[in-house]
């Protein structure tokens, strides 16, 4: 029998198994959310740079320099974050209107039109951009008439069984015939579509 020398004995061996599981799901969900928030800050920057070479393709299209790239600029980023459509797809609508040889104060006349119309029709903004300027060209009609041109469209499309695609392929014949005709799309204010 051992003799009692005044000393206790403690178990000092801590059950750690549930600790480390809690560590275990805390280091789990901060790799988590540290995955989550590099792949935000990547889709932040991919989305910039898109911006940025959309920007770039309407400066170099467009020739606009200083003031009016800052106007073409802060136009797309305006429409990017007042309508459903994002600065970049403003930015590639721009670039449409660059290629029809429009200036800067065509193109920021002229986006609110083409926005209209690509809402209201479900096509890609670029190509309700393409469509409002080639048309306003063969028809002879200024970059101020968008909007007027992208309510023809919108209006023929909701009153009709055509879609605003459709409707492109039907302009582009029409306006070989009005070249020929030599005439105007308008007369006394209506479409003589």
């Amino acid at each position: 029998m051992p003799q009692a020398d005044g000393s206790l004995l403690f178990d000092s061996k801590l059950d750690l198994a549930g600790f480390e599981v809690g560590v275990n799901m805390v280091s789990d969900l901060v790799s988590g959310v540290g995955e989550k928030l590099k792949g935000l800050a990547s889709s932040v920057l991919q989305t910039g740079m898109d911006f940025t070479a959309s920007m770039s393709e309407v400066q170099a299209l467009s020739g606009a320099t200083g003031k009016e790239l800052e106007a073409l600029t802060e136009t797309a980023k305006e429409y990017g974050a007042s309508t459903q459509f994002t600065a970049s797809e403003s930015a590639q609508a721009l670039k449409y209107m660059a290629l029809a040889g429009w200036d800067t104060q065509q193109m920021t006349a002229g986006l609110p039109g083409i926005l209209s119309l690509a809402a209201s029709s479900g096509m890609e903004l670029a190509q309700a951009s393409d469509i409002v300027t080639d048309y306003l060209s063969a028809f002879g009609m200024e970059a101020e008439q968008s909007a007027y041109m992208a309510d023809l469209l919108s209006y023929a499309q909701a009153n009709s069984n055509t879609t605003g695609e459709q409707l492109s392929c039907q302009y582009t014949r029409c306006r070989t015939v009005r070249r020929n005709d030599n005439g105007s799309a308008c007369n006394d204010g209506k479409s003589r579509f």
